[in-house]
């Protein structure tokens, strides 16, 4: 009897917070809102703080919740292949994880401000650091550029995958491990492990399973062995002491791996969307109303931290990235709120007891303030970018525009030997990077023995003995900033270098350099100034990293003069070429660095006789009809595929050079007498 009784309330429960959800959530739509505000709402409904006759039990909703983290996770893994992760990390790698470092490290320096814990800080910060997919899906729509949506959704890939390793390591902190860096040190490298044999050993079982399944022929069977497999990782990584998340995350990614990805999610998606919905009314029902209005001011100091700081770190990466002012501006304006993970991670620690209680009504009130300011950012991003724009200086933002043409051309690498030194230039930056890492992370671990056994040694003070050994490791640190340096200025040597046997200018290989090493100092300054922050006084750490980056920035100014400067020369000689009556393009025109030059014969029946080429727009034209799949996309791998094994190679590049010199003819055709010359593919 009790069984059955037991049975009754938890379908009442179900009754209640699934009814009210939907109610609310249809009526969040109508207005142009996120769902998540919506379960939000049905969760202060069905809450025990206000008096509405409508309760459900929060332990019951609560045990239902963890589900909807498992199915949460899951569908996660499932949209993140290898394959997938490795394409965004050259566009979106760079500023995911330079967000990721700088908006934990905000967050932790805002509790401190706050005189919170060392726990609820790093809680805090963890929680701000990863942004929502729900709102920035929802936000930008299909009017948004693709290309920004491509670099944003990157970002979100590579913030998921990050977001992973923070709830792995947060939940060792809850579980009482410490904050010692040798705990952690230890928490790092136990993780390591769990991930790898996880990996590894899934990868021989999971997608041949899977596959098999599915030959099966059977929705039914593929979608109850994908989910049992969910479960079961999830189960197994609870038992080793991490979240359930990092279970189900790991189980998304190797049914993926399977090819079947794609099928298990549209099957599996209605019943994640219901157990999402009760996640996030759960998190509803745990806000007392009063104890948000108490923390009001808190919740809107978040706020514009989040807003603030999401904007300026995620620009800043975005133009290091080559990705331009405009979608660096507008990805920034786009990342500015919390999302799901912060949910999870505050319920982590909030259940633990080493967070604050708090923290949910703070974060809810975030997450319901930036929701509503993300969609009007987003529309005001024009008017925003426009702003920056007219700010900046012109010789930068002609350096600027120069590096996105730069940065394609180093993804793209090079069809003559350039290649092979390009591709080795990036490998030896990526160890350059981990080795300057792993160095700070061993100095923070062994710090606590060191000092005290400094000081004894030396018989000097703590705080000597700590300059002692922080000096030692910069020793250690600096012959590898040289190497870097130089590997950088290499790299960038062998990018600008011309086809011909000419050396690259002097000023462009020094802005290169200087641009690059603003993306590594703020990839690797960020991460270790919170590491470091064991050993050195508070902000010392992150005060160094901004002074660094300060100088490299107003080095990299000085450099965009000189590059302006040739620029101007190399295009007076241009326009001085267009104007002659030549038959044949300047020899020298390609050092404008506009791209290719093609020939063209105006006339006057043109209807656009007599306007400029501002008015003319040939920029915008030629972008309206670029191919909207190019390849690397699904779709234009598709279209690639489709091409003869004959003409593949060589067909879609030259056809793509005719094709952009037809589309510039025909917007110039006629608006001129005579003959002209023009920029083809460079436009």
């Amino acid at each position: 009897m009790s069984g059955d009784s037991h049975g009754a309330s938890l379908v009442l429960d179900l009754a209640l917070v699934l009814g009210v959800a939907a109610i609310t959530s249809p009526i969040a739509r109508r207005l142009g809102q996120p769902t998540v505000l919506a379960y939000l709402i049905a969760g202060l409904v069905v809450g025990p703080y206000i008096p509405i006759p409508l309760f459900a039990d929060a332990a019951r909703v609560e045990t239902l919740a963890e589900l909807g983290v498992v199915l949460v996770m899951f569908g996660v893994g499932l949209e993140l292949r290898v394959a997938r992760l490795l394409r965004v990390l050259p566009t979106a790698g760079l500023t995911g994880a330079v967000q990721v470092g700088f908006l934990f490290w905000c967050g932790f320096a805002f509790a401190e401000r706050l005189g919170w814990g060392t726990t609820d800080g790093l809680f805090l910060g963890a929680c701000v650091a990863i942004s929502s997919t729900m709102v920035v899906s929802r936000a930008l729509t299909a009017g948004v550029d693709e290309g920004l949506r491509e670099h944003v959704l990157g970002i979100l890939v590579v913030q998921d995958v990050l977001a992973i390793v923070l709830v792995a390591v947060m939940t060792g902190v809850a579980a009482g491990s410490g904050l010692e860096p040798e705990a952690l040190g230890g928490d790092l490298l136990r993780l390591a492990g769990v991930l790898v044999g996880m990996v590894v050993v899934g990868l021989l079982l999971v997608p041949r399973i899977v596959r098999w399944v599915a030959s099966l022929v059977s929705d039914e069977v593929l979608v109850v062995v994908s989910v049992g497999l969910c479960f079961v990782l999830a189960a197994l990584a609870s038992e080793l002491g991490y979240s359930v998340a990092l279970g189900a995350f790991v189980a998304g990614v190797l049914v993926a791996e399977s090819g079947h990805g794609h099928a298990v999610a549209r099957r599996t998606e209605p019943l994640k969307d219901v157990f999402a919905g009760i996640f996030f009314v759960s998190v509803g029902m745990t806000v007392d109303p009063r104890e948000a209005l108490q923390s009001l001011p808190v919740a809107l100091g978040v706020t514009v931290l989040v807003i603030v700081a999401q904007l300026a770190v995620v620009s800043m990466a975005g133009l290091v990235s080559g990705m331009g002012v405009r979608r660096s501006v507008t990805a920034g304006l786009a990342l500015g709120q919390i999302g799901e993970f912060g949910f999870i991670l505050a319920a982590v620690g909030v259940s633990a007891g080493v967070a604050r209680p708090e923290l949910r009504s703070i974060l809810v009130t975030v997450a319901v303030l930036t929701a509503f300011t993300t969609p009007l950012a987003i529309r005001a991003s024009p008017r925003i970018v426009s702003l920056v724009d007219r700010a900046m200086p012109k010789a930068l933002r002609r350096l600027l525009a120069l590096h996105e043409q730069w940065v394609a051309r180093l993804r793209a690498g090079s069809s003559d030997g350039r290649a092979s030194r390009i591709r080795v230039g990036v490998r030896a930056l990526a160890w350059d990077v981990g080795l300057v890492f792993g160095i700070v992370l061993l100095t923070a671990s062994l710090s606590g023995e060191a000092v005290p056994a400094v000081a004894a040694r030396l018989g000097v003070s703590s705080p000597t003995a700590r300059v002692l050994w922080l000096a030692g490791a910069v020793a250690v640190i600096l012959p590898v900033l040289a190497v870097t340096v130089r590997t950088t200025r290499s790299l960038a040597t062998a990018v600008l270098a011309p086809p011909e046997s000419a050396a690259p200018s002097p000023a462009r290989v020094r802005a290169l350099t200087v641009l690059l090493l603003i993306g590594l100092t703020a990839l690797v300054g960020f991460p270790s100034a919170t590491v470091l922050g064991a050993v050195l006084p508070d902000g010392h750490g992150i005060l160094f990293v901004l002074v660094v980056l300060a100088a490299l920035t107003i080095i990299a100014i000085r450099s965009a003069r000189k590059v302006d400067a040739e620029v101007r020369s190399a295009a007076a000689r241009l326009v001085a070429a267009l104007s002659s009556d030549e038959d044949e393009p300047p020899a020298d025109a390609e050092e404008v660095d506009l791209g290719t030059i093609a020939r063209v014969r105006l006339t006057d029946t043109s209807p656009a006789h007599g306007r400029t080429l501002t008015e003319l727009d040939l920029r915008a034209r030629i972008q309206r009809h670029r191919p909207r799949h190019p390849p690397g996309t699904r779709s234009g791998d598709v279209a690639w595929r489709a091409q003869s094994a004959r003409g593949r190679r060589r067909a879609r590049p030259r056809g793509h050079r005719r094709k952009a010199r037809r589309r510039l003819s025909g917007a110039l055709l006629g608006t001129h007498r005579g003959q002209g010359w023009g920029v083809a593919s460079g436009a």
